[in-house]
């Protein structure tokens, strides 16, 4: 008997409306369909996420909730300009399944870019809800016989039934974000309307029960990042009906590696609701898996005592078709202006490295005429055959966003300049490239100063100014997929020729 009057109060629960279940995942930045339909369109990657949510109610009632959703980013031949969102939730209660409800949800939006940093999307979204409610096995069993007590060989004349309720759900969306170069958002703020058309959620068609329409509003705000770790603060307001709740807390990550790609996210929110969550999410750059618990802290809350939340996010990352081949169709003219010549007043002092105490270098001056050049440098002897001068190429990588080189690299330019200090003839093309993460313009002057720094080492230990030819060509010419992590890191490089007169 304890446990019906347990399921009967659920039951009178979903007859006026269950909305205290639309928000069920504190993971809620994995379950863009259940918040607005314009996240459909905010970054440029194609994801799959999935989540399992175990969440405990009165005693021997819990709730179980799956949840996949589907995203897939669209582009024209510049940009992000829509995307579209398909999602599948279903909910119910554990053991008996007395509570069902399952949801097939569907956003569209459109993304409007204000300026080089900020743009708004758009979205619509269209739902189809069924709930459901099963009396079987909801009888005490038994029959009582006066005098005699419980006689569970006899019928109880209780029976079973079962009532379900099918309807379509509206709603929009719209939201804004600031973002850096990389696509990471600064500020955002977002805000939706769900249940536009009201639906009627009575289980009996004499009755109407309209849903009323439910407001969410988000915001984020980014407090502090650079490469090791940043923090932001969050805060989700829903508003059904009577029914307001407020969630809000901090996020931090921290960057396993120097280029950000691997990062552990730690979350902290509390609810008016008296519910407090704690997660952690590990993110890779095509994979995320964590999970959350929530816990009651004033023990008034009959639909959440606790709850636990594990979740898995597949993703990749997209791009305009033709960004490629728009970048090989730029015209002659402005390639030539991206080539550059190191002049006296593009060399500041600070960037020259301190010569006073190096060691100096026993170099073995031979006639010009001569075959052979022998140099011994800090990296060991180096022979020299002059008809070999023109395999003398070189590749130098780069940390993302960076334009510093390693003391290897470093201690490699030293070696040859030695060798090069012996050909004045020959000139030294320095040519300076990025992956396709960022703004064209952006990547075309990090190219620049990729190549600048290799070309400020070269003058530094002895290279003529007039030998040097910096030349910067962004994200053109790449000699890997833009698309993987170990792709870009190919061609975030600086490409060292020589070119005789």
């Amino acid at each position: 008997m304890k446990k019906f009057l347990c399921i009967l109060f659920l039951f009178c629960g979903c007859t006026v409306g269950l909305d205290a279940q639309d928000l069920i995942h504190s993971l809620y930045s994995f379950t863009d369909n259940r918040i607005n339909p314009a996240l459909a369109s905010t970054d440029d990657y194609q994801r799959a996420n999935f989540l399992f949510r175990k969440q405990y109610a009165t005693e021997n009632v819990s709730f179980l909730s799956s949840y996949a959703e589907f995203k897939q980013p669209f582009f024209n031949s510049e940009r992000r300009w829509s995307g579209l969102n398909i999602s599948f939730l279903n909910d119910k209660t554990e053991g008996d399944e007395v509570y069902s409800f399952n949801q097939i949800s569907s956003s569209f939006a459109i993304n409007i870019p204000i300026n080089e940093d900020s743009e708004i999307a758009i979205g619509l979204n269209m739902a189809y809800q069924s709930r459901a409610i099963n009396s079987t096995g909801l009888t005490t069993g038994s029959q009582y016989v006066e005098y005699l007590g419980f006689d569970p060989s006899r019928p109880s004349g209780e029976g079973a039934y079962q009532e379900n309720i099918n309807y379509f759900t509206y709603a929009a969306g719209i939201f804004w974000q600031k973002i850096d170069r990389f696509g990471n958002q600064i500020y955002s703020a977002g805000y939706s309307l769900n249940k536009l058309n009201r639906p009627s959620t009575s289980f009996y068609s004499s009755n109407e029960e309209p849903l009323p329409m439910q407001s969410i509003l988000t915001a984020t705000i980014r407090l502090h990042q650079d490469y090791l770790w940043g923090i932001r603060q969050d805060v989700l307001l829903s508003k059904s009906g009577a029914a307001t709740e407020l969630v809000s807390g901090p996020a931090l990550y921290y960057a396993l590696d120097n280029m950000g790609r691997k990062k552990l996210n730690f979350m902290l929110r509390y609810s008016t609701a008296n519910n407090m969550m704690a997660g952690a999410v590990y993110e890779s750059e095509n994979f995320a898996f964590g999970g959350s618990y929530d816990l009651n802290i004033m023990k008034n809350n009959v639909s959440n005592n606790s709850a636990f939340e594990v979740m898995l996010s597949l993703k990749r990352i997209r791009q305009p078709k033709n960004k490629k081949s728009k970048s090989r169709k730029r015209s002659k003219t402005k390639r030539d202006e991206s080539i550059h010549h190191l002049k006296k007043a593009e060399i500041p002092q600070k960037d020259i490295l301190d010569t006073k105490n190096e060691p100096e270098k026993n170099i073995e001056e031979e006639n010009e005429n001569e075959e052979v050049i022998t140099v011994e440098t800090e990296a060991g002897i180096i022979t020299y055959y002059p008809h070999e001068l023109e395999n003398l190429n070189h590749s130098f990588f780069f940390d993302f966003d960076d334009v510093t080189l390693n003391e290897e690299d470093a201690l490699y330019i030293k070696d040859m300049t030695a060798i090069l200090r012996q050909n004045k003839n020959v000139k030294i093309l320095i040519t300076g490239y990025t992956d396709n993460i960022g703004s064209e313009e952006y990547n075309m002057k990090l190219s620049f100063k990729r190549a600048k720094i290799i070309g400020l080492l070269l003058v530094k230990n002895g290279i003529s100014k007039k030998q040097i030819k910096l030349q910067a060509r962004g994200e053109e010419n790449p000699i890997d997929s833009n698309e993987t992590a170990e792709g870009r890191a190919k061609n975030r490089r600086v490409e060292v020729n020589l070119i005789y007169n």
